[in-house]
C-alpha cells in the first residue's frame, strides 16, 4: 500500500541520516483530540499521517467523537461524546465511556449541531466540571502507562484541560 511504502521510505531516511536510534524505541503515546485517528475527517488524517510506522501497540487515544476509527494505525481508543458528559452533568454520574473497538451507539457519535457561541460555552462548561471522568477513564490510562502526551488542538478549549491534567497526573511530557 501507499502507507506502507511511504513508511518505509521514512525509516530509510532515518537510517540515512544517523537518525534510526530516536525511531527504533517508540514511546507508548497517548493521543488526546477531538476527533479519532481516522481515514474520514481531515483533523483524524493529519493524525493517521503523523504516525505512519508507529508501532500500534505504542498508540492508545482519548476523543470525544468518533467516526470510523482506523484500526490499523490503533485499536486502544477511549470515547466520551458530548452527549455522555452532558449525561454526567445533569445527574452527576460519572460517562460511561466506550473502549472502541466495542460497540459506539451511532447516536454518540454526531458531531455537535446548532453550534454558536452561547452551546460552546455551555459545552466547555459541561466538560471543564468533570463530572464526565470515572475512576473507569484512569484505569483505561494506566493500563496503557503512556510515556508521552500528543495533544491535538481543536476546537474545545476544554480539551487543553483534560491533556495538561493528564500531563500531571501522570507526569509525563505532553
Amino acid at each position: 500500500s501507499r502507507d506502507a511504502a511511504e513508511a518505509k521510505e521514512l525509516l530509510r531516511a532515518f537510517k540515512t541520516k544517523g537518525m534510526w536510534p530516536l525511531v527504533q524505541n517508540y514511546p507508548r503515546l497517548l493521543i488526546v483530540s477531538n476527533e479519532c485517528i481516522s481515514a474520514s475527517t481531515s483533523n483524524g488524517r493529519t493524525l493517521r499521517n503523523f504516525l505512519i510506522g508507529w508501532p500500534k501497540e505504542k498508540l492508545a487515544q482519548f476523543c470525544i467523537r468518533s467516526t470510523a476509527p482506523d484500526m490499523d494505525t490503533c485499536d486502544r481508543y477511549y470515547f466520551v461524546s458530548d452527549r455522555h458528559a452532558l449525561h454526567s452533568f445533569l445527574t452527576g454520574r460519572p460517562a460511561e465511556g466506550v473502549m472502541i473497538p466495542e460497540a459506539v451507539d451511532a447516536a454518540y457519535s454526531d458531531a455537535p449541531s446548532g453550534r454558536n457561541a452561547m452551546t460552546m460555552l455551555i459545552r466547555n462548561l459541561v466538560w471543564k466540571s468533570g463530572r464526565w471522568c470515572c475512576q473507569d477513564f484512569y484505569r483505561w490510562v494506566e493500563a496503557f502507562d503512556p510515556q508521552l502526551i500528543l495533544f491535538q488542538s481543536g476546537d474545545s478549549a476544554f480539551m487543553h484541560d483534560i491533556a495538561r491534567k493528564l500531563k500531571e497526573k501522570y507526569r509525563i511530557p505532553l
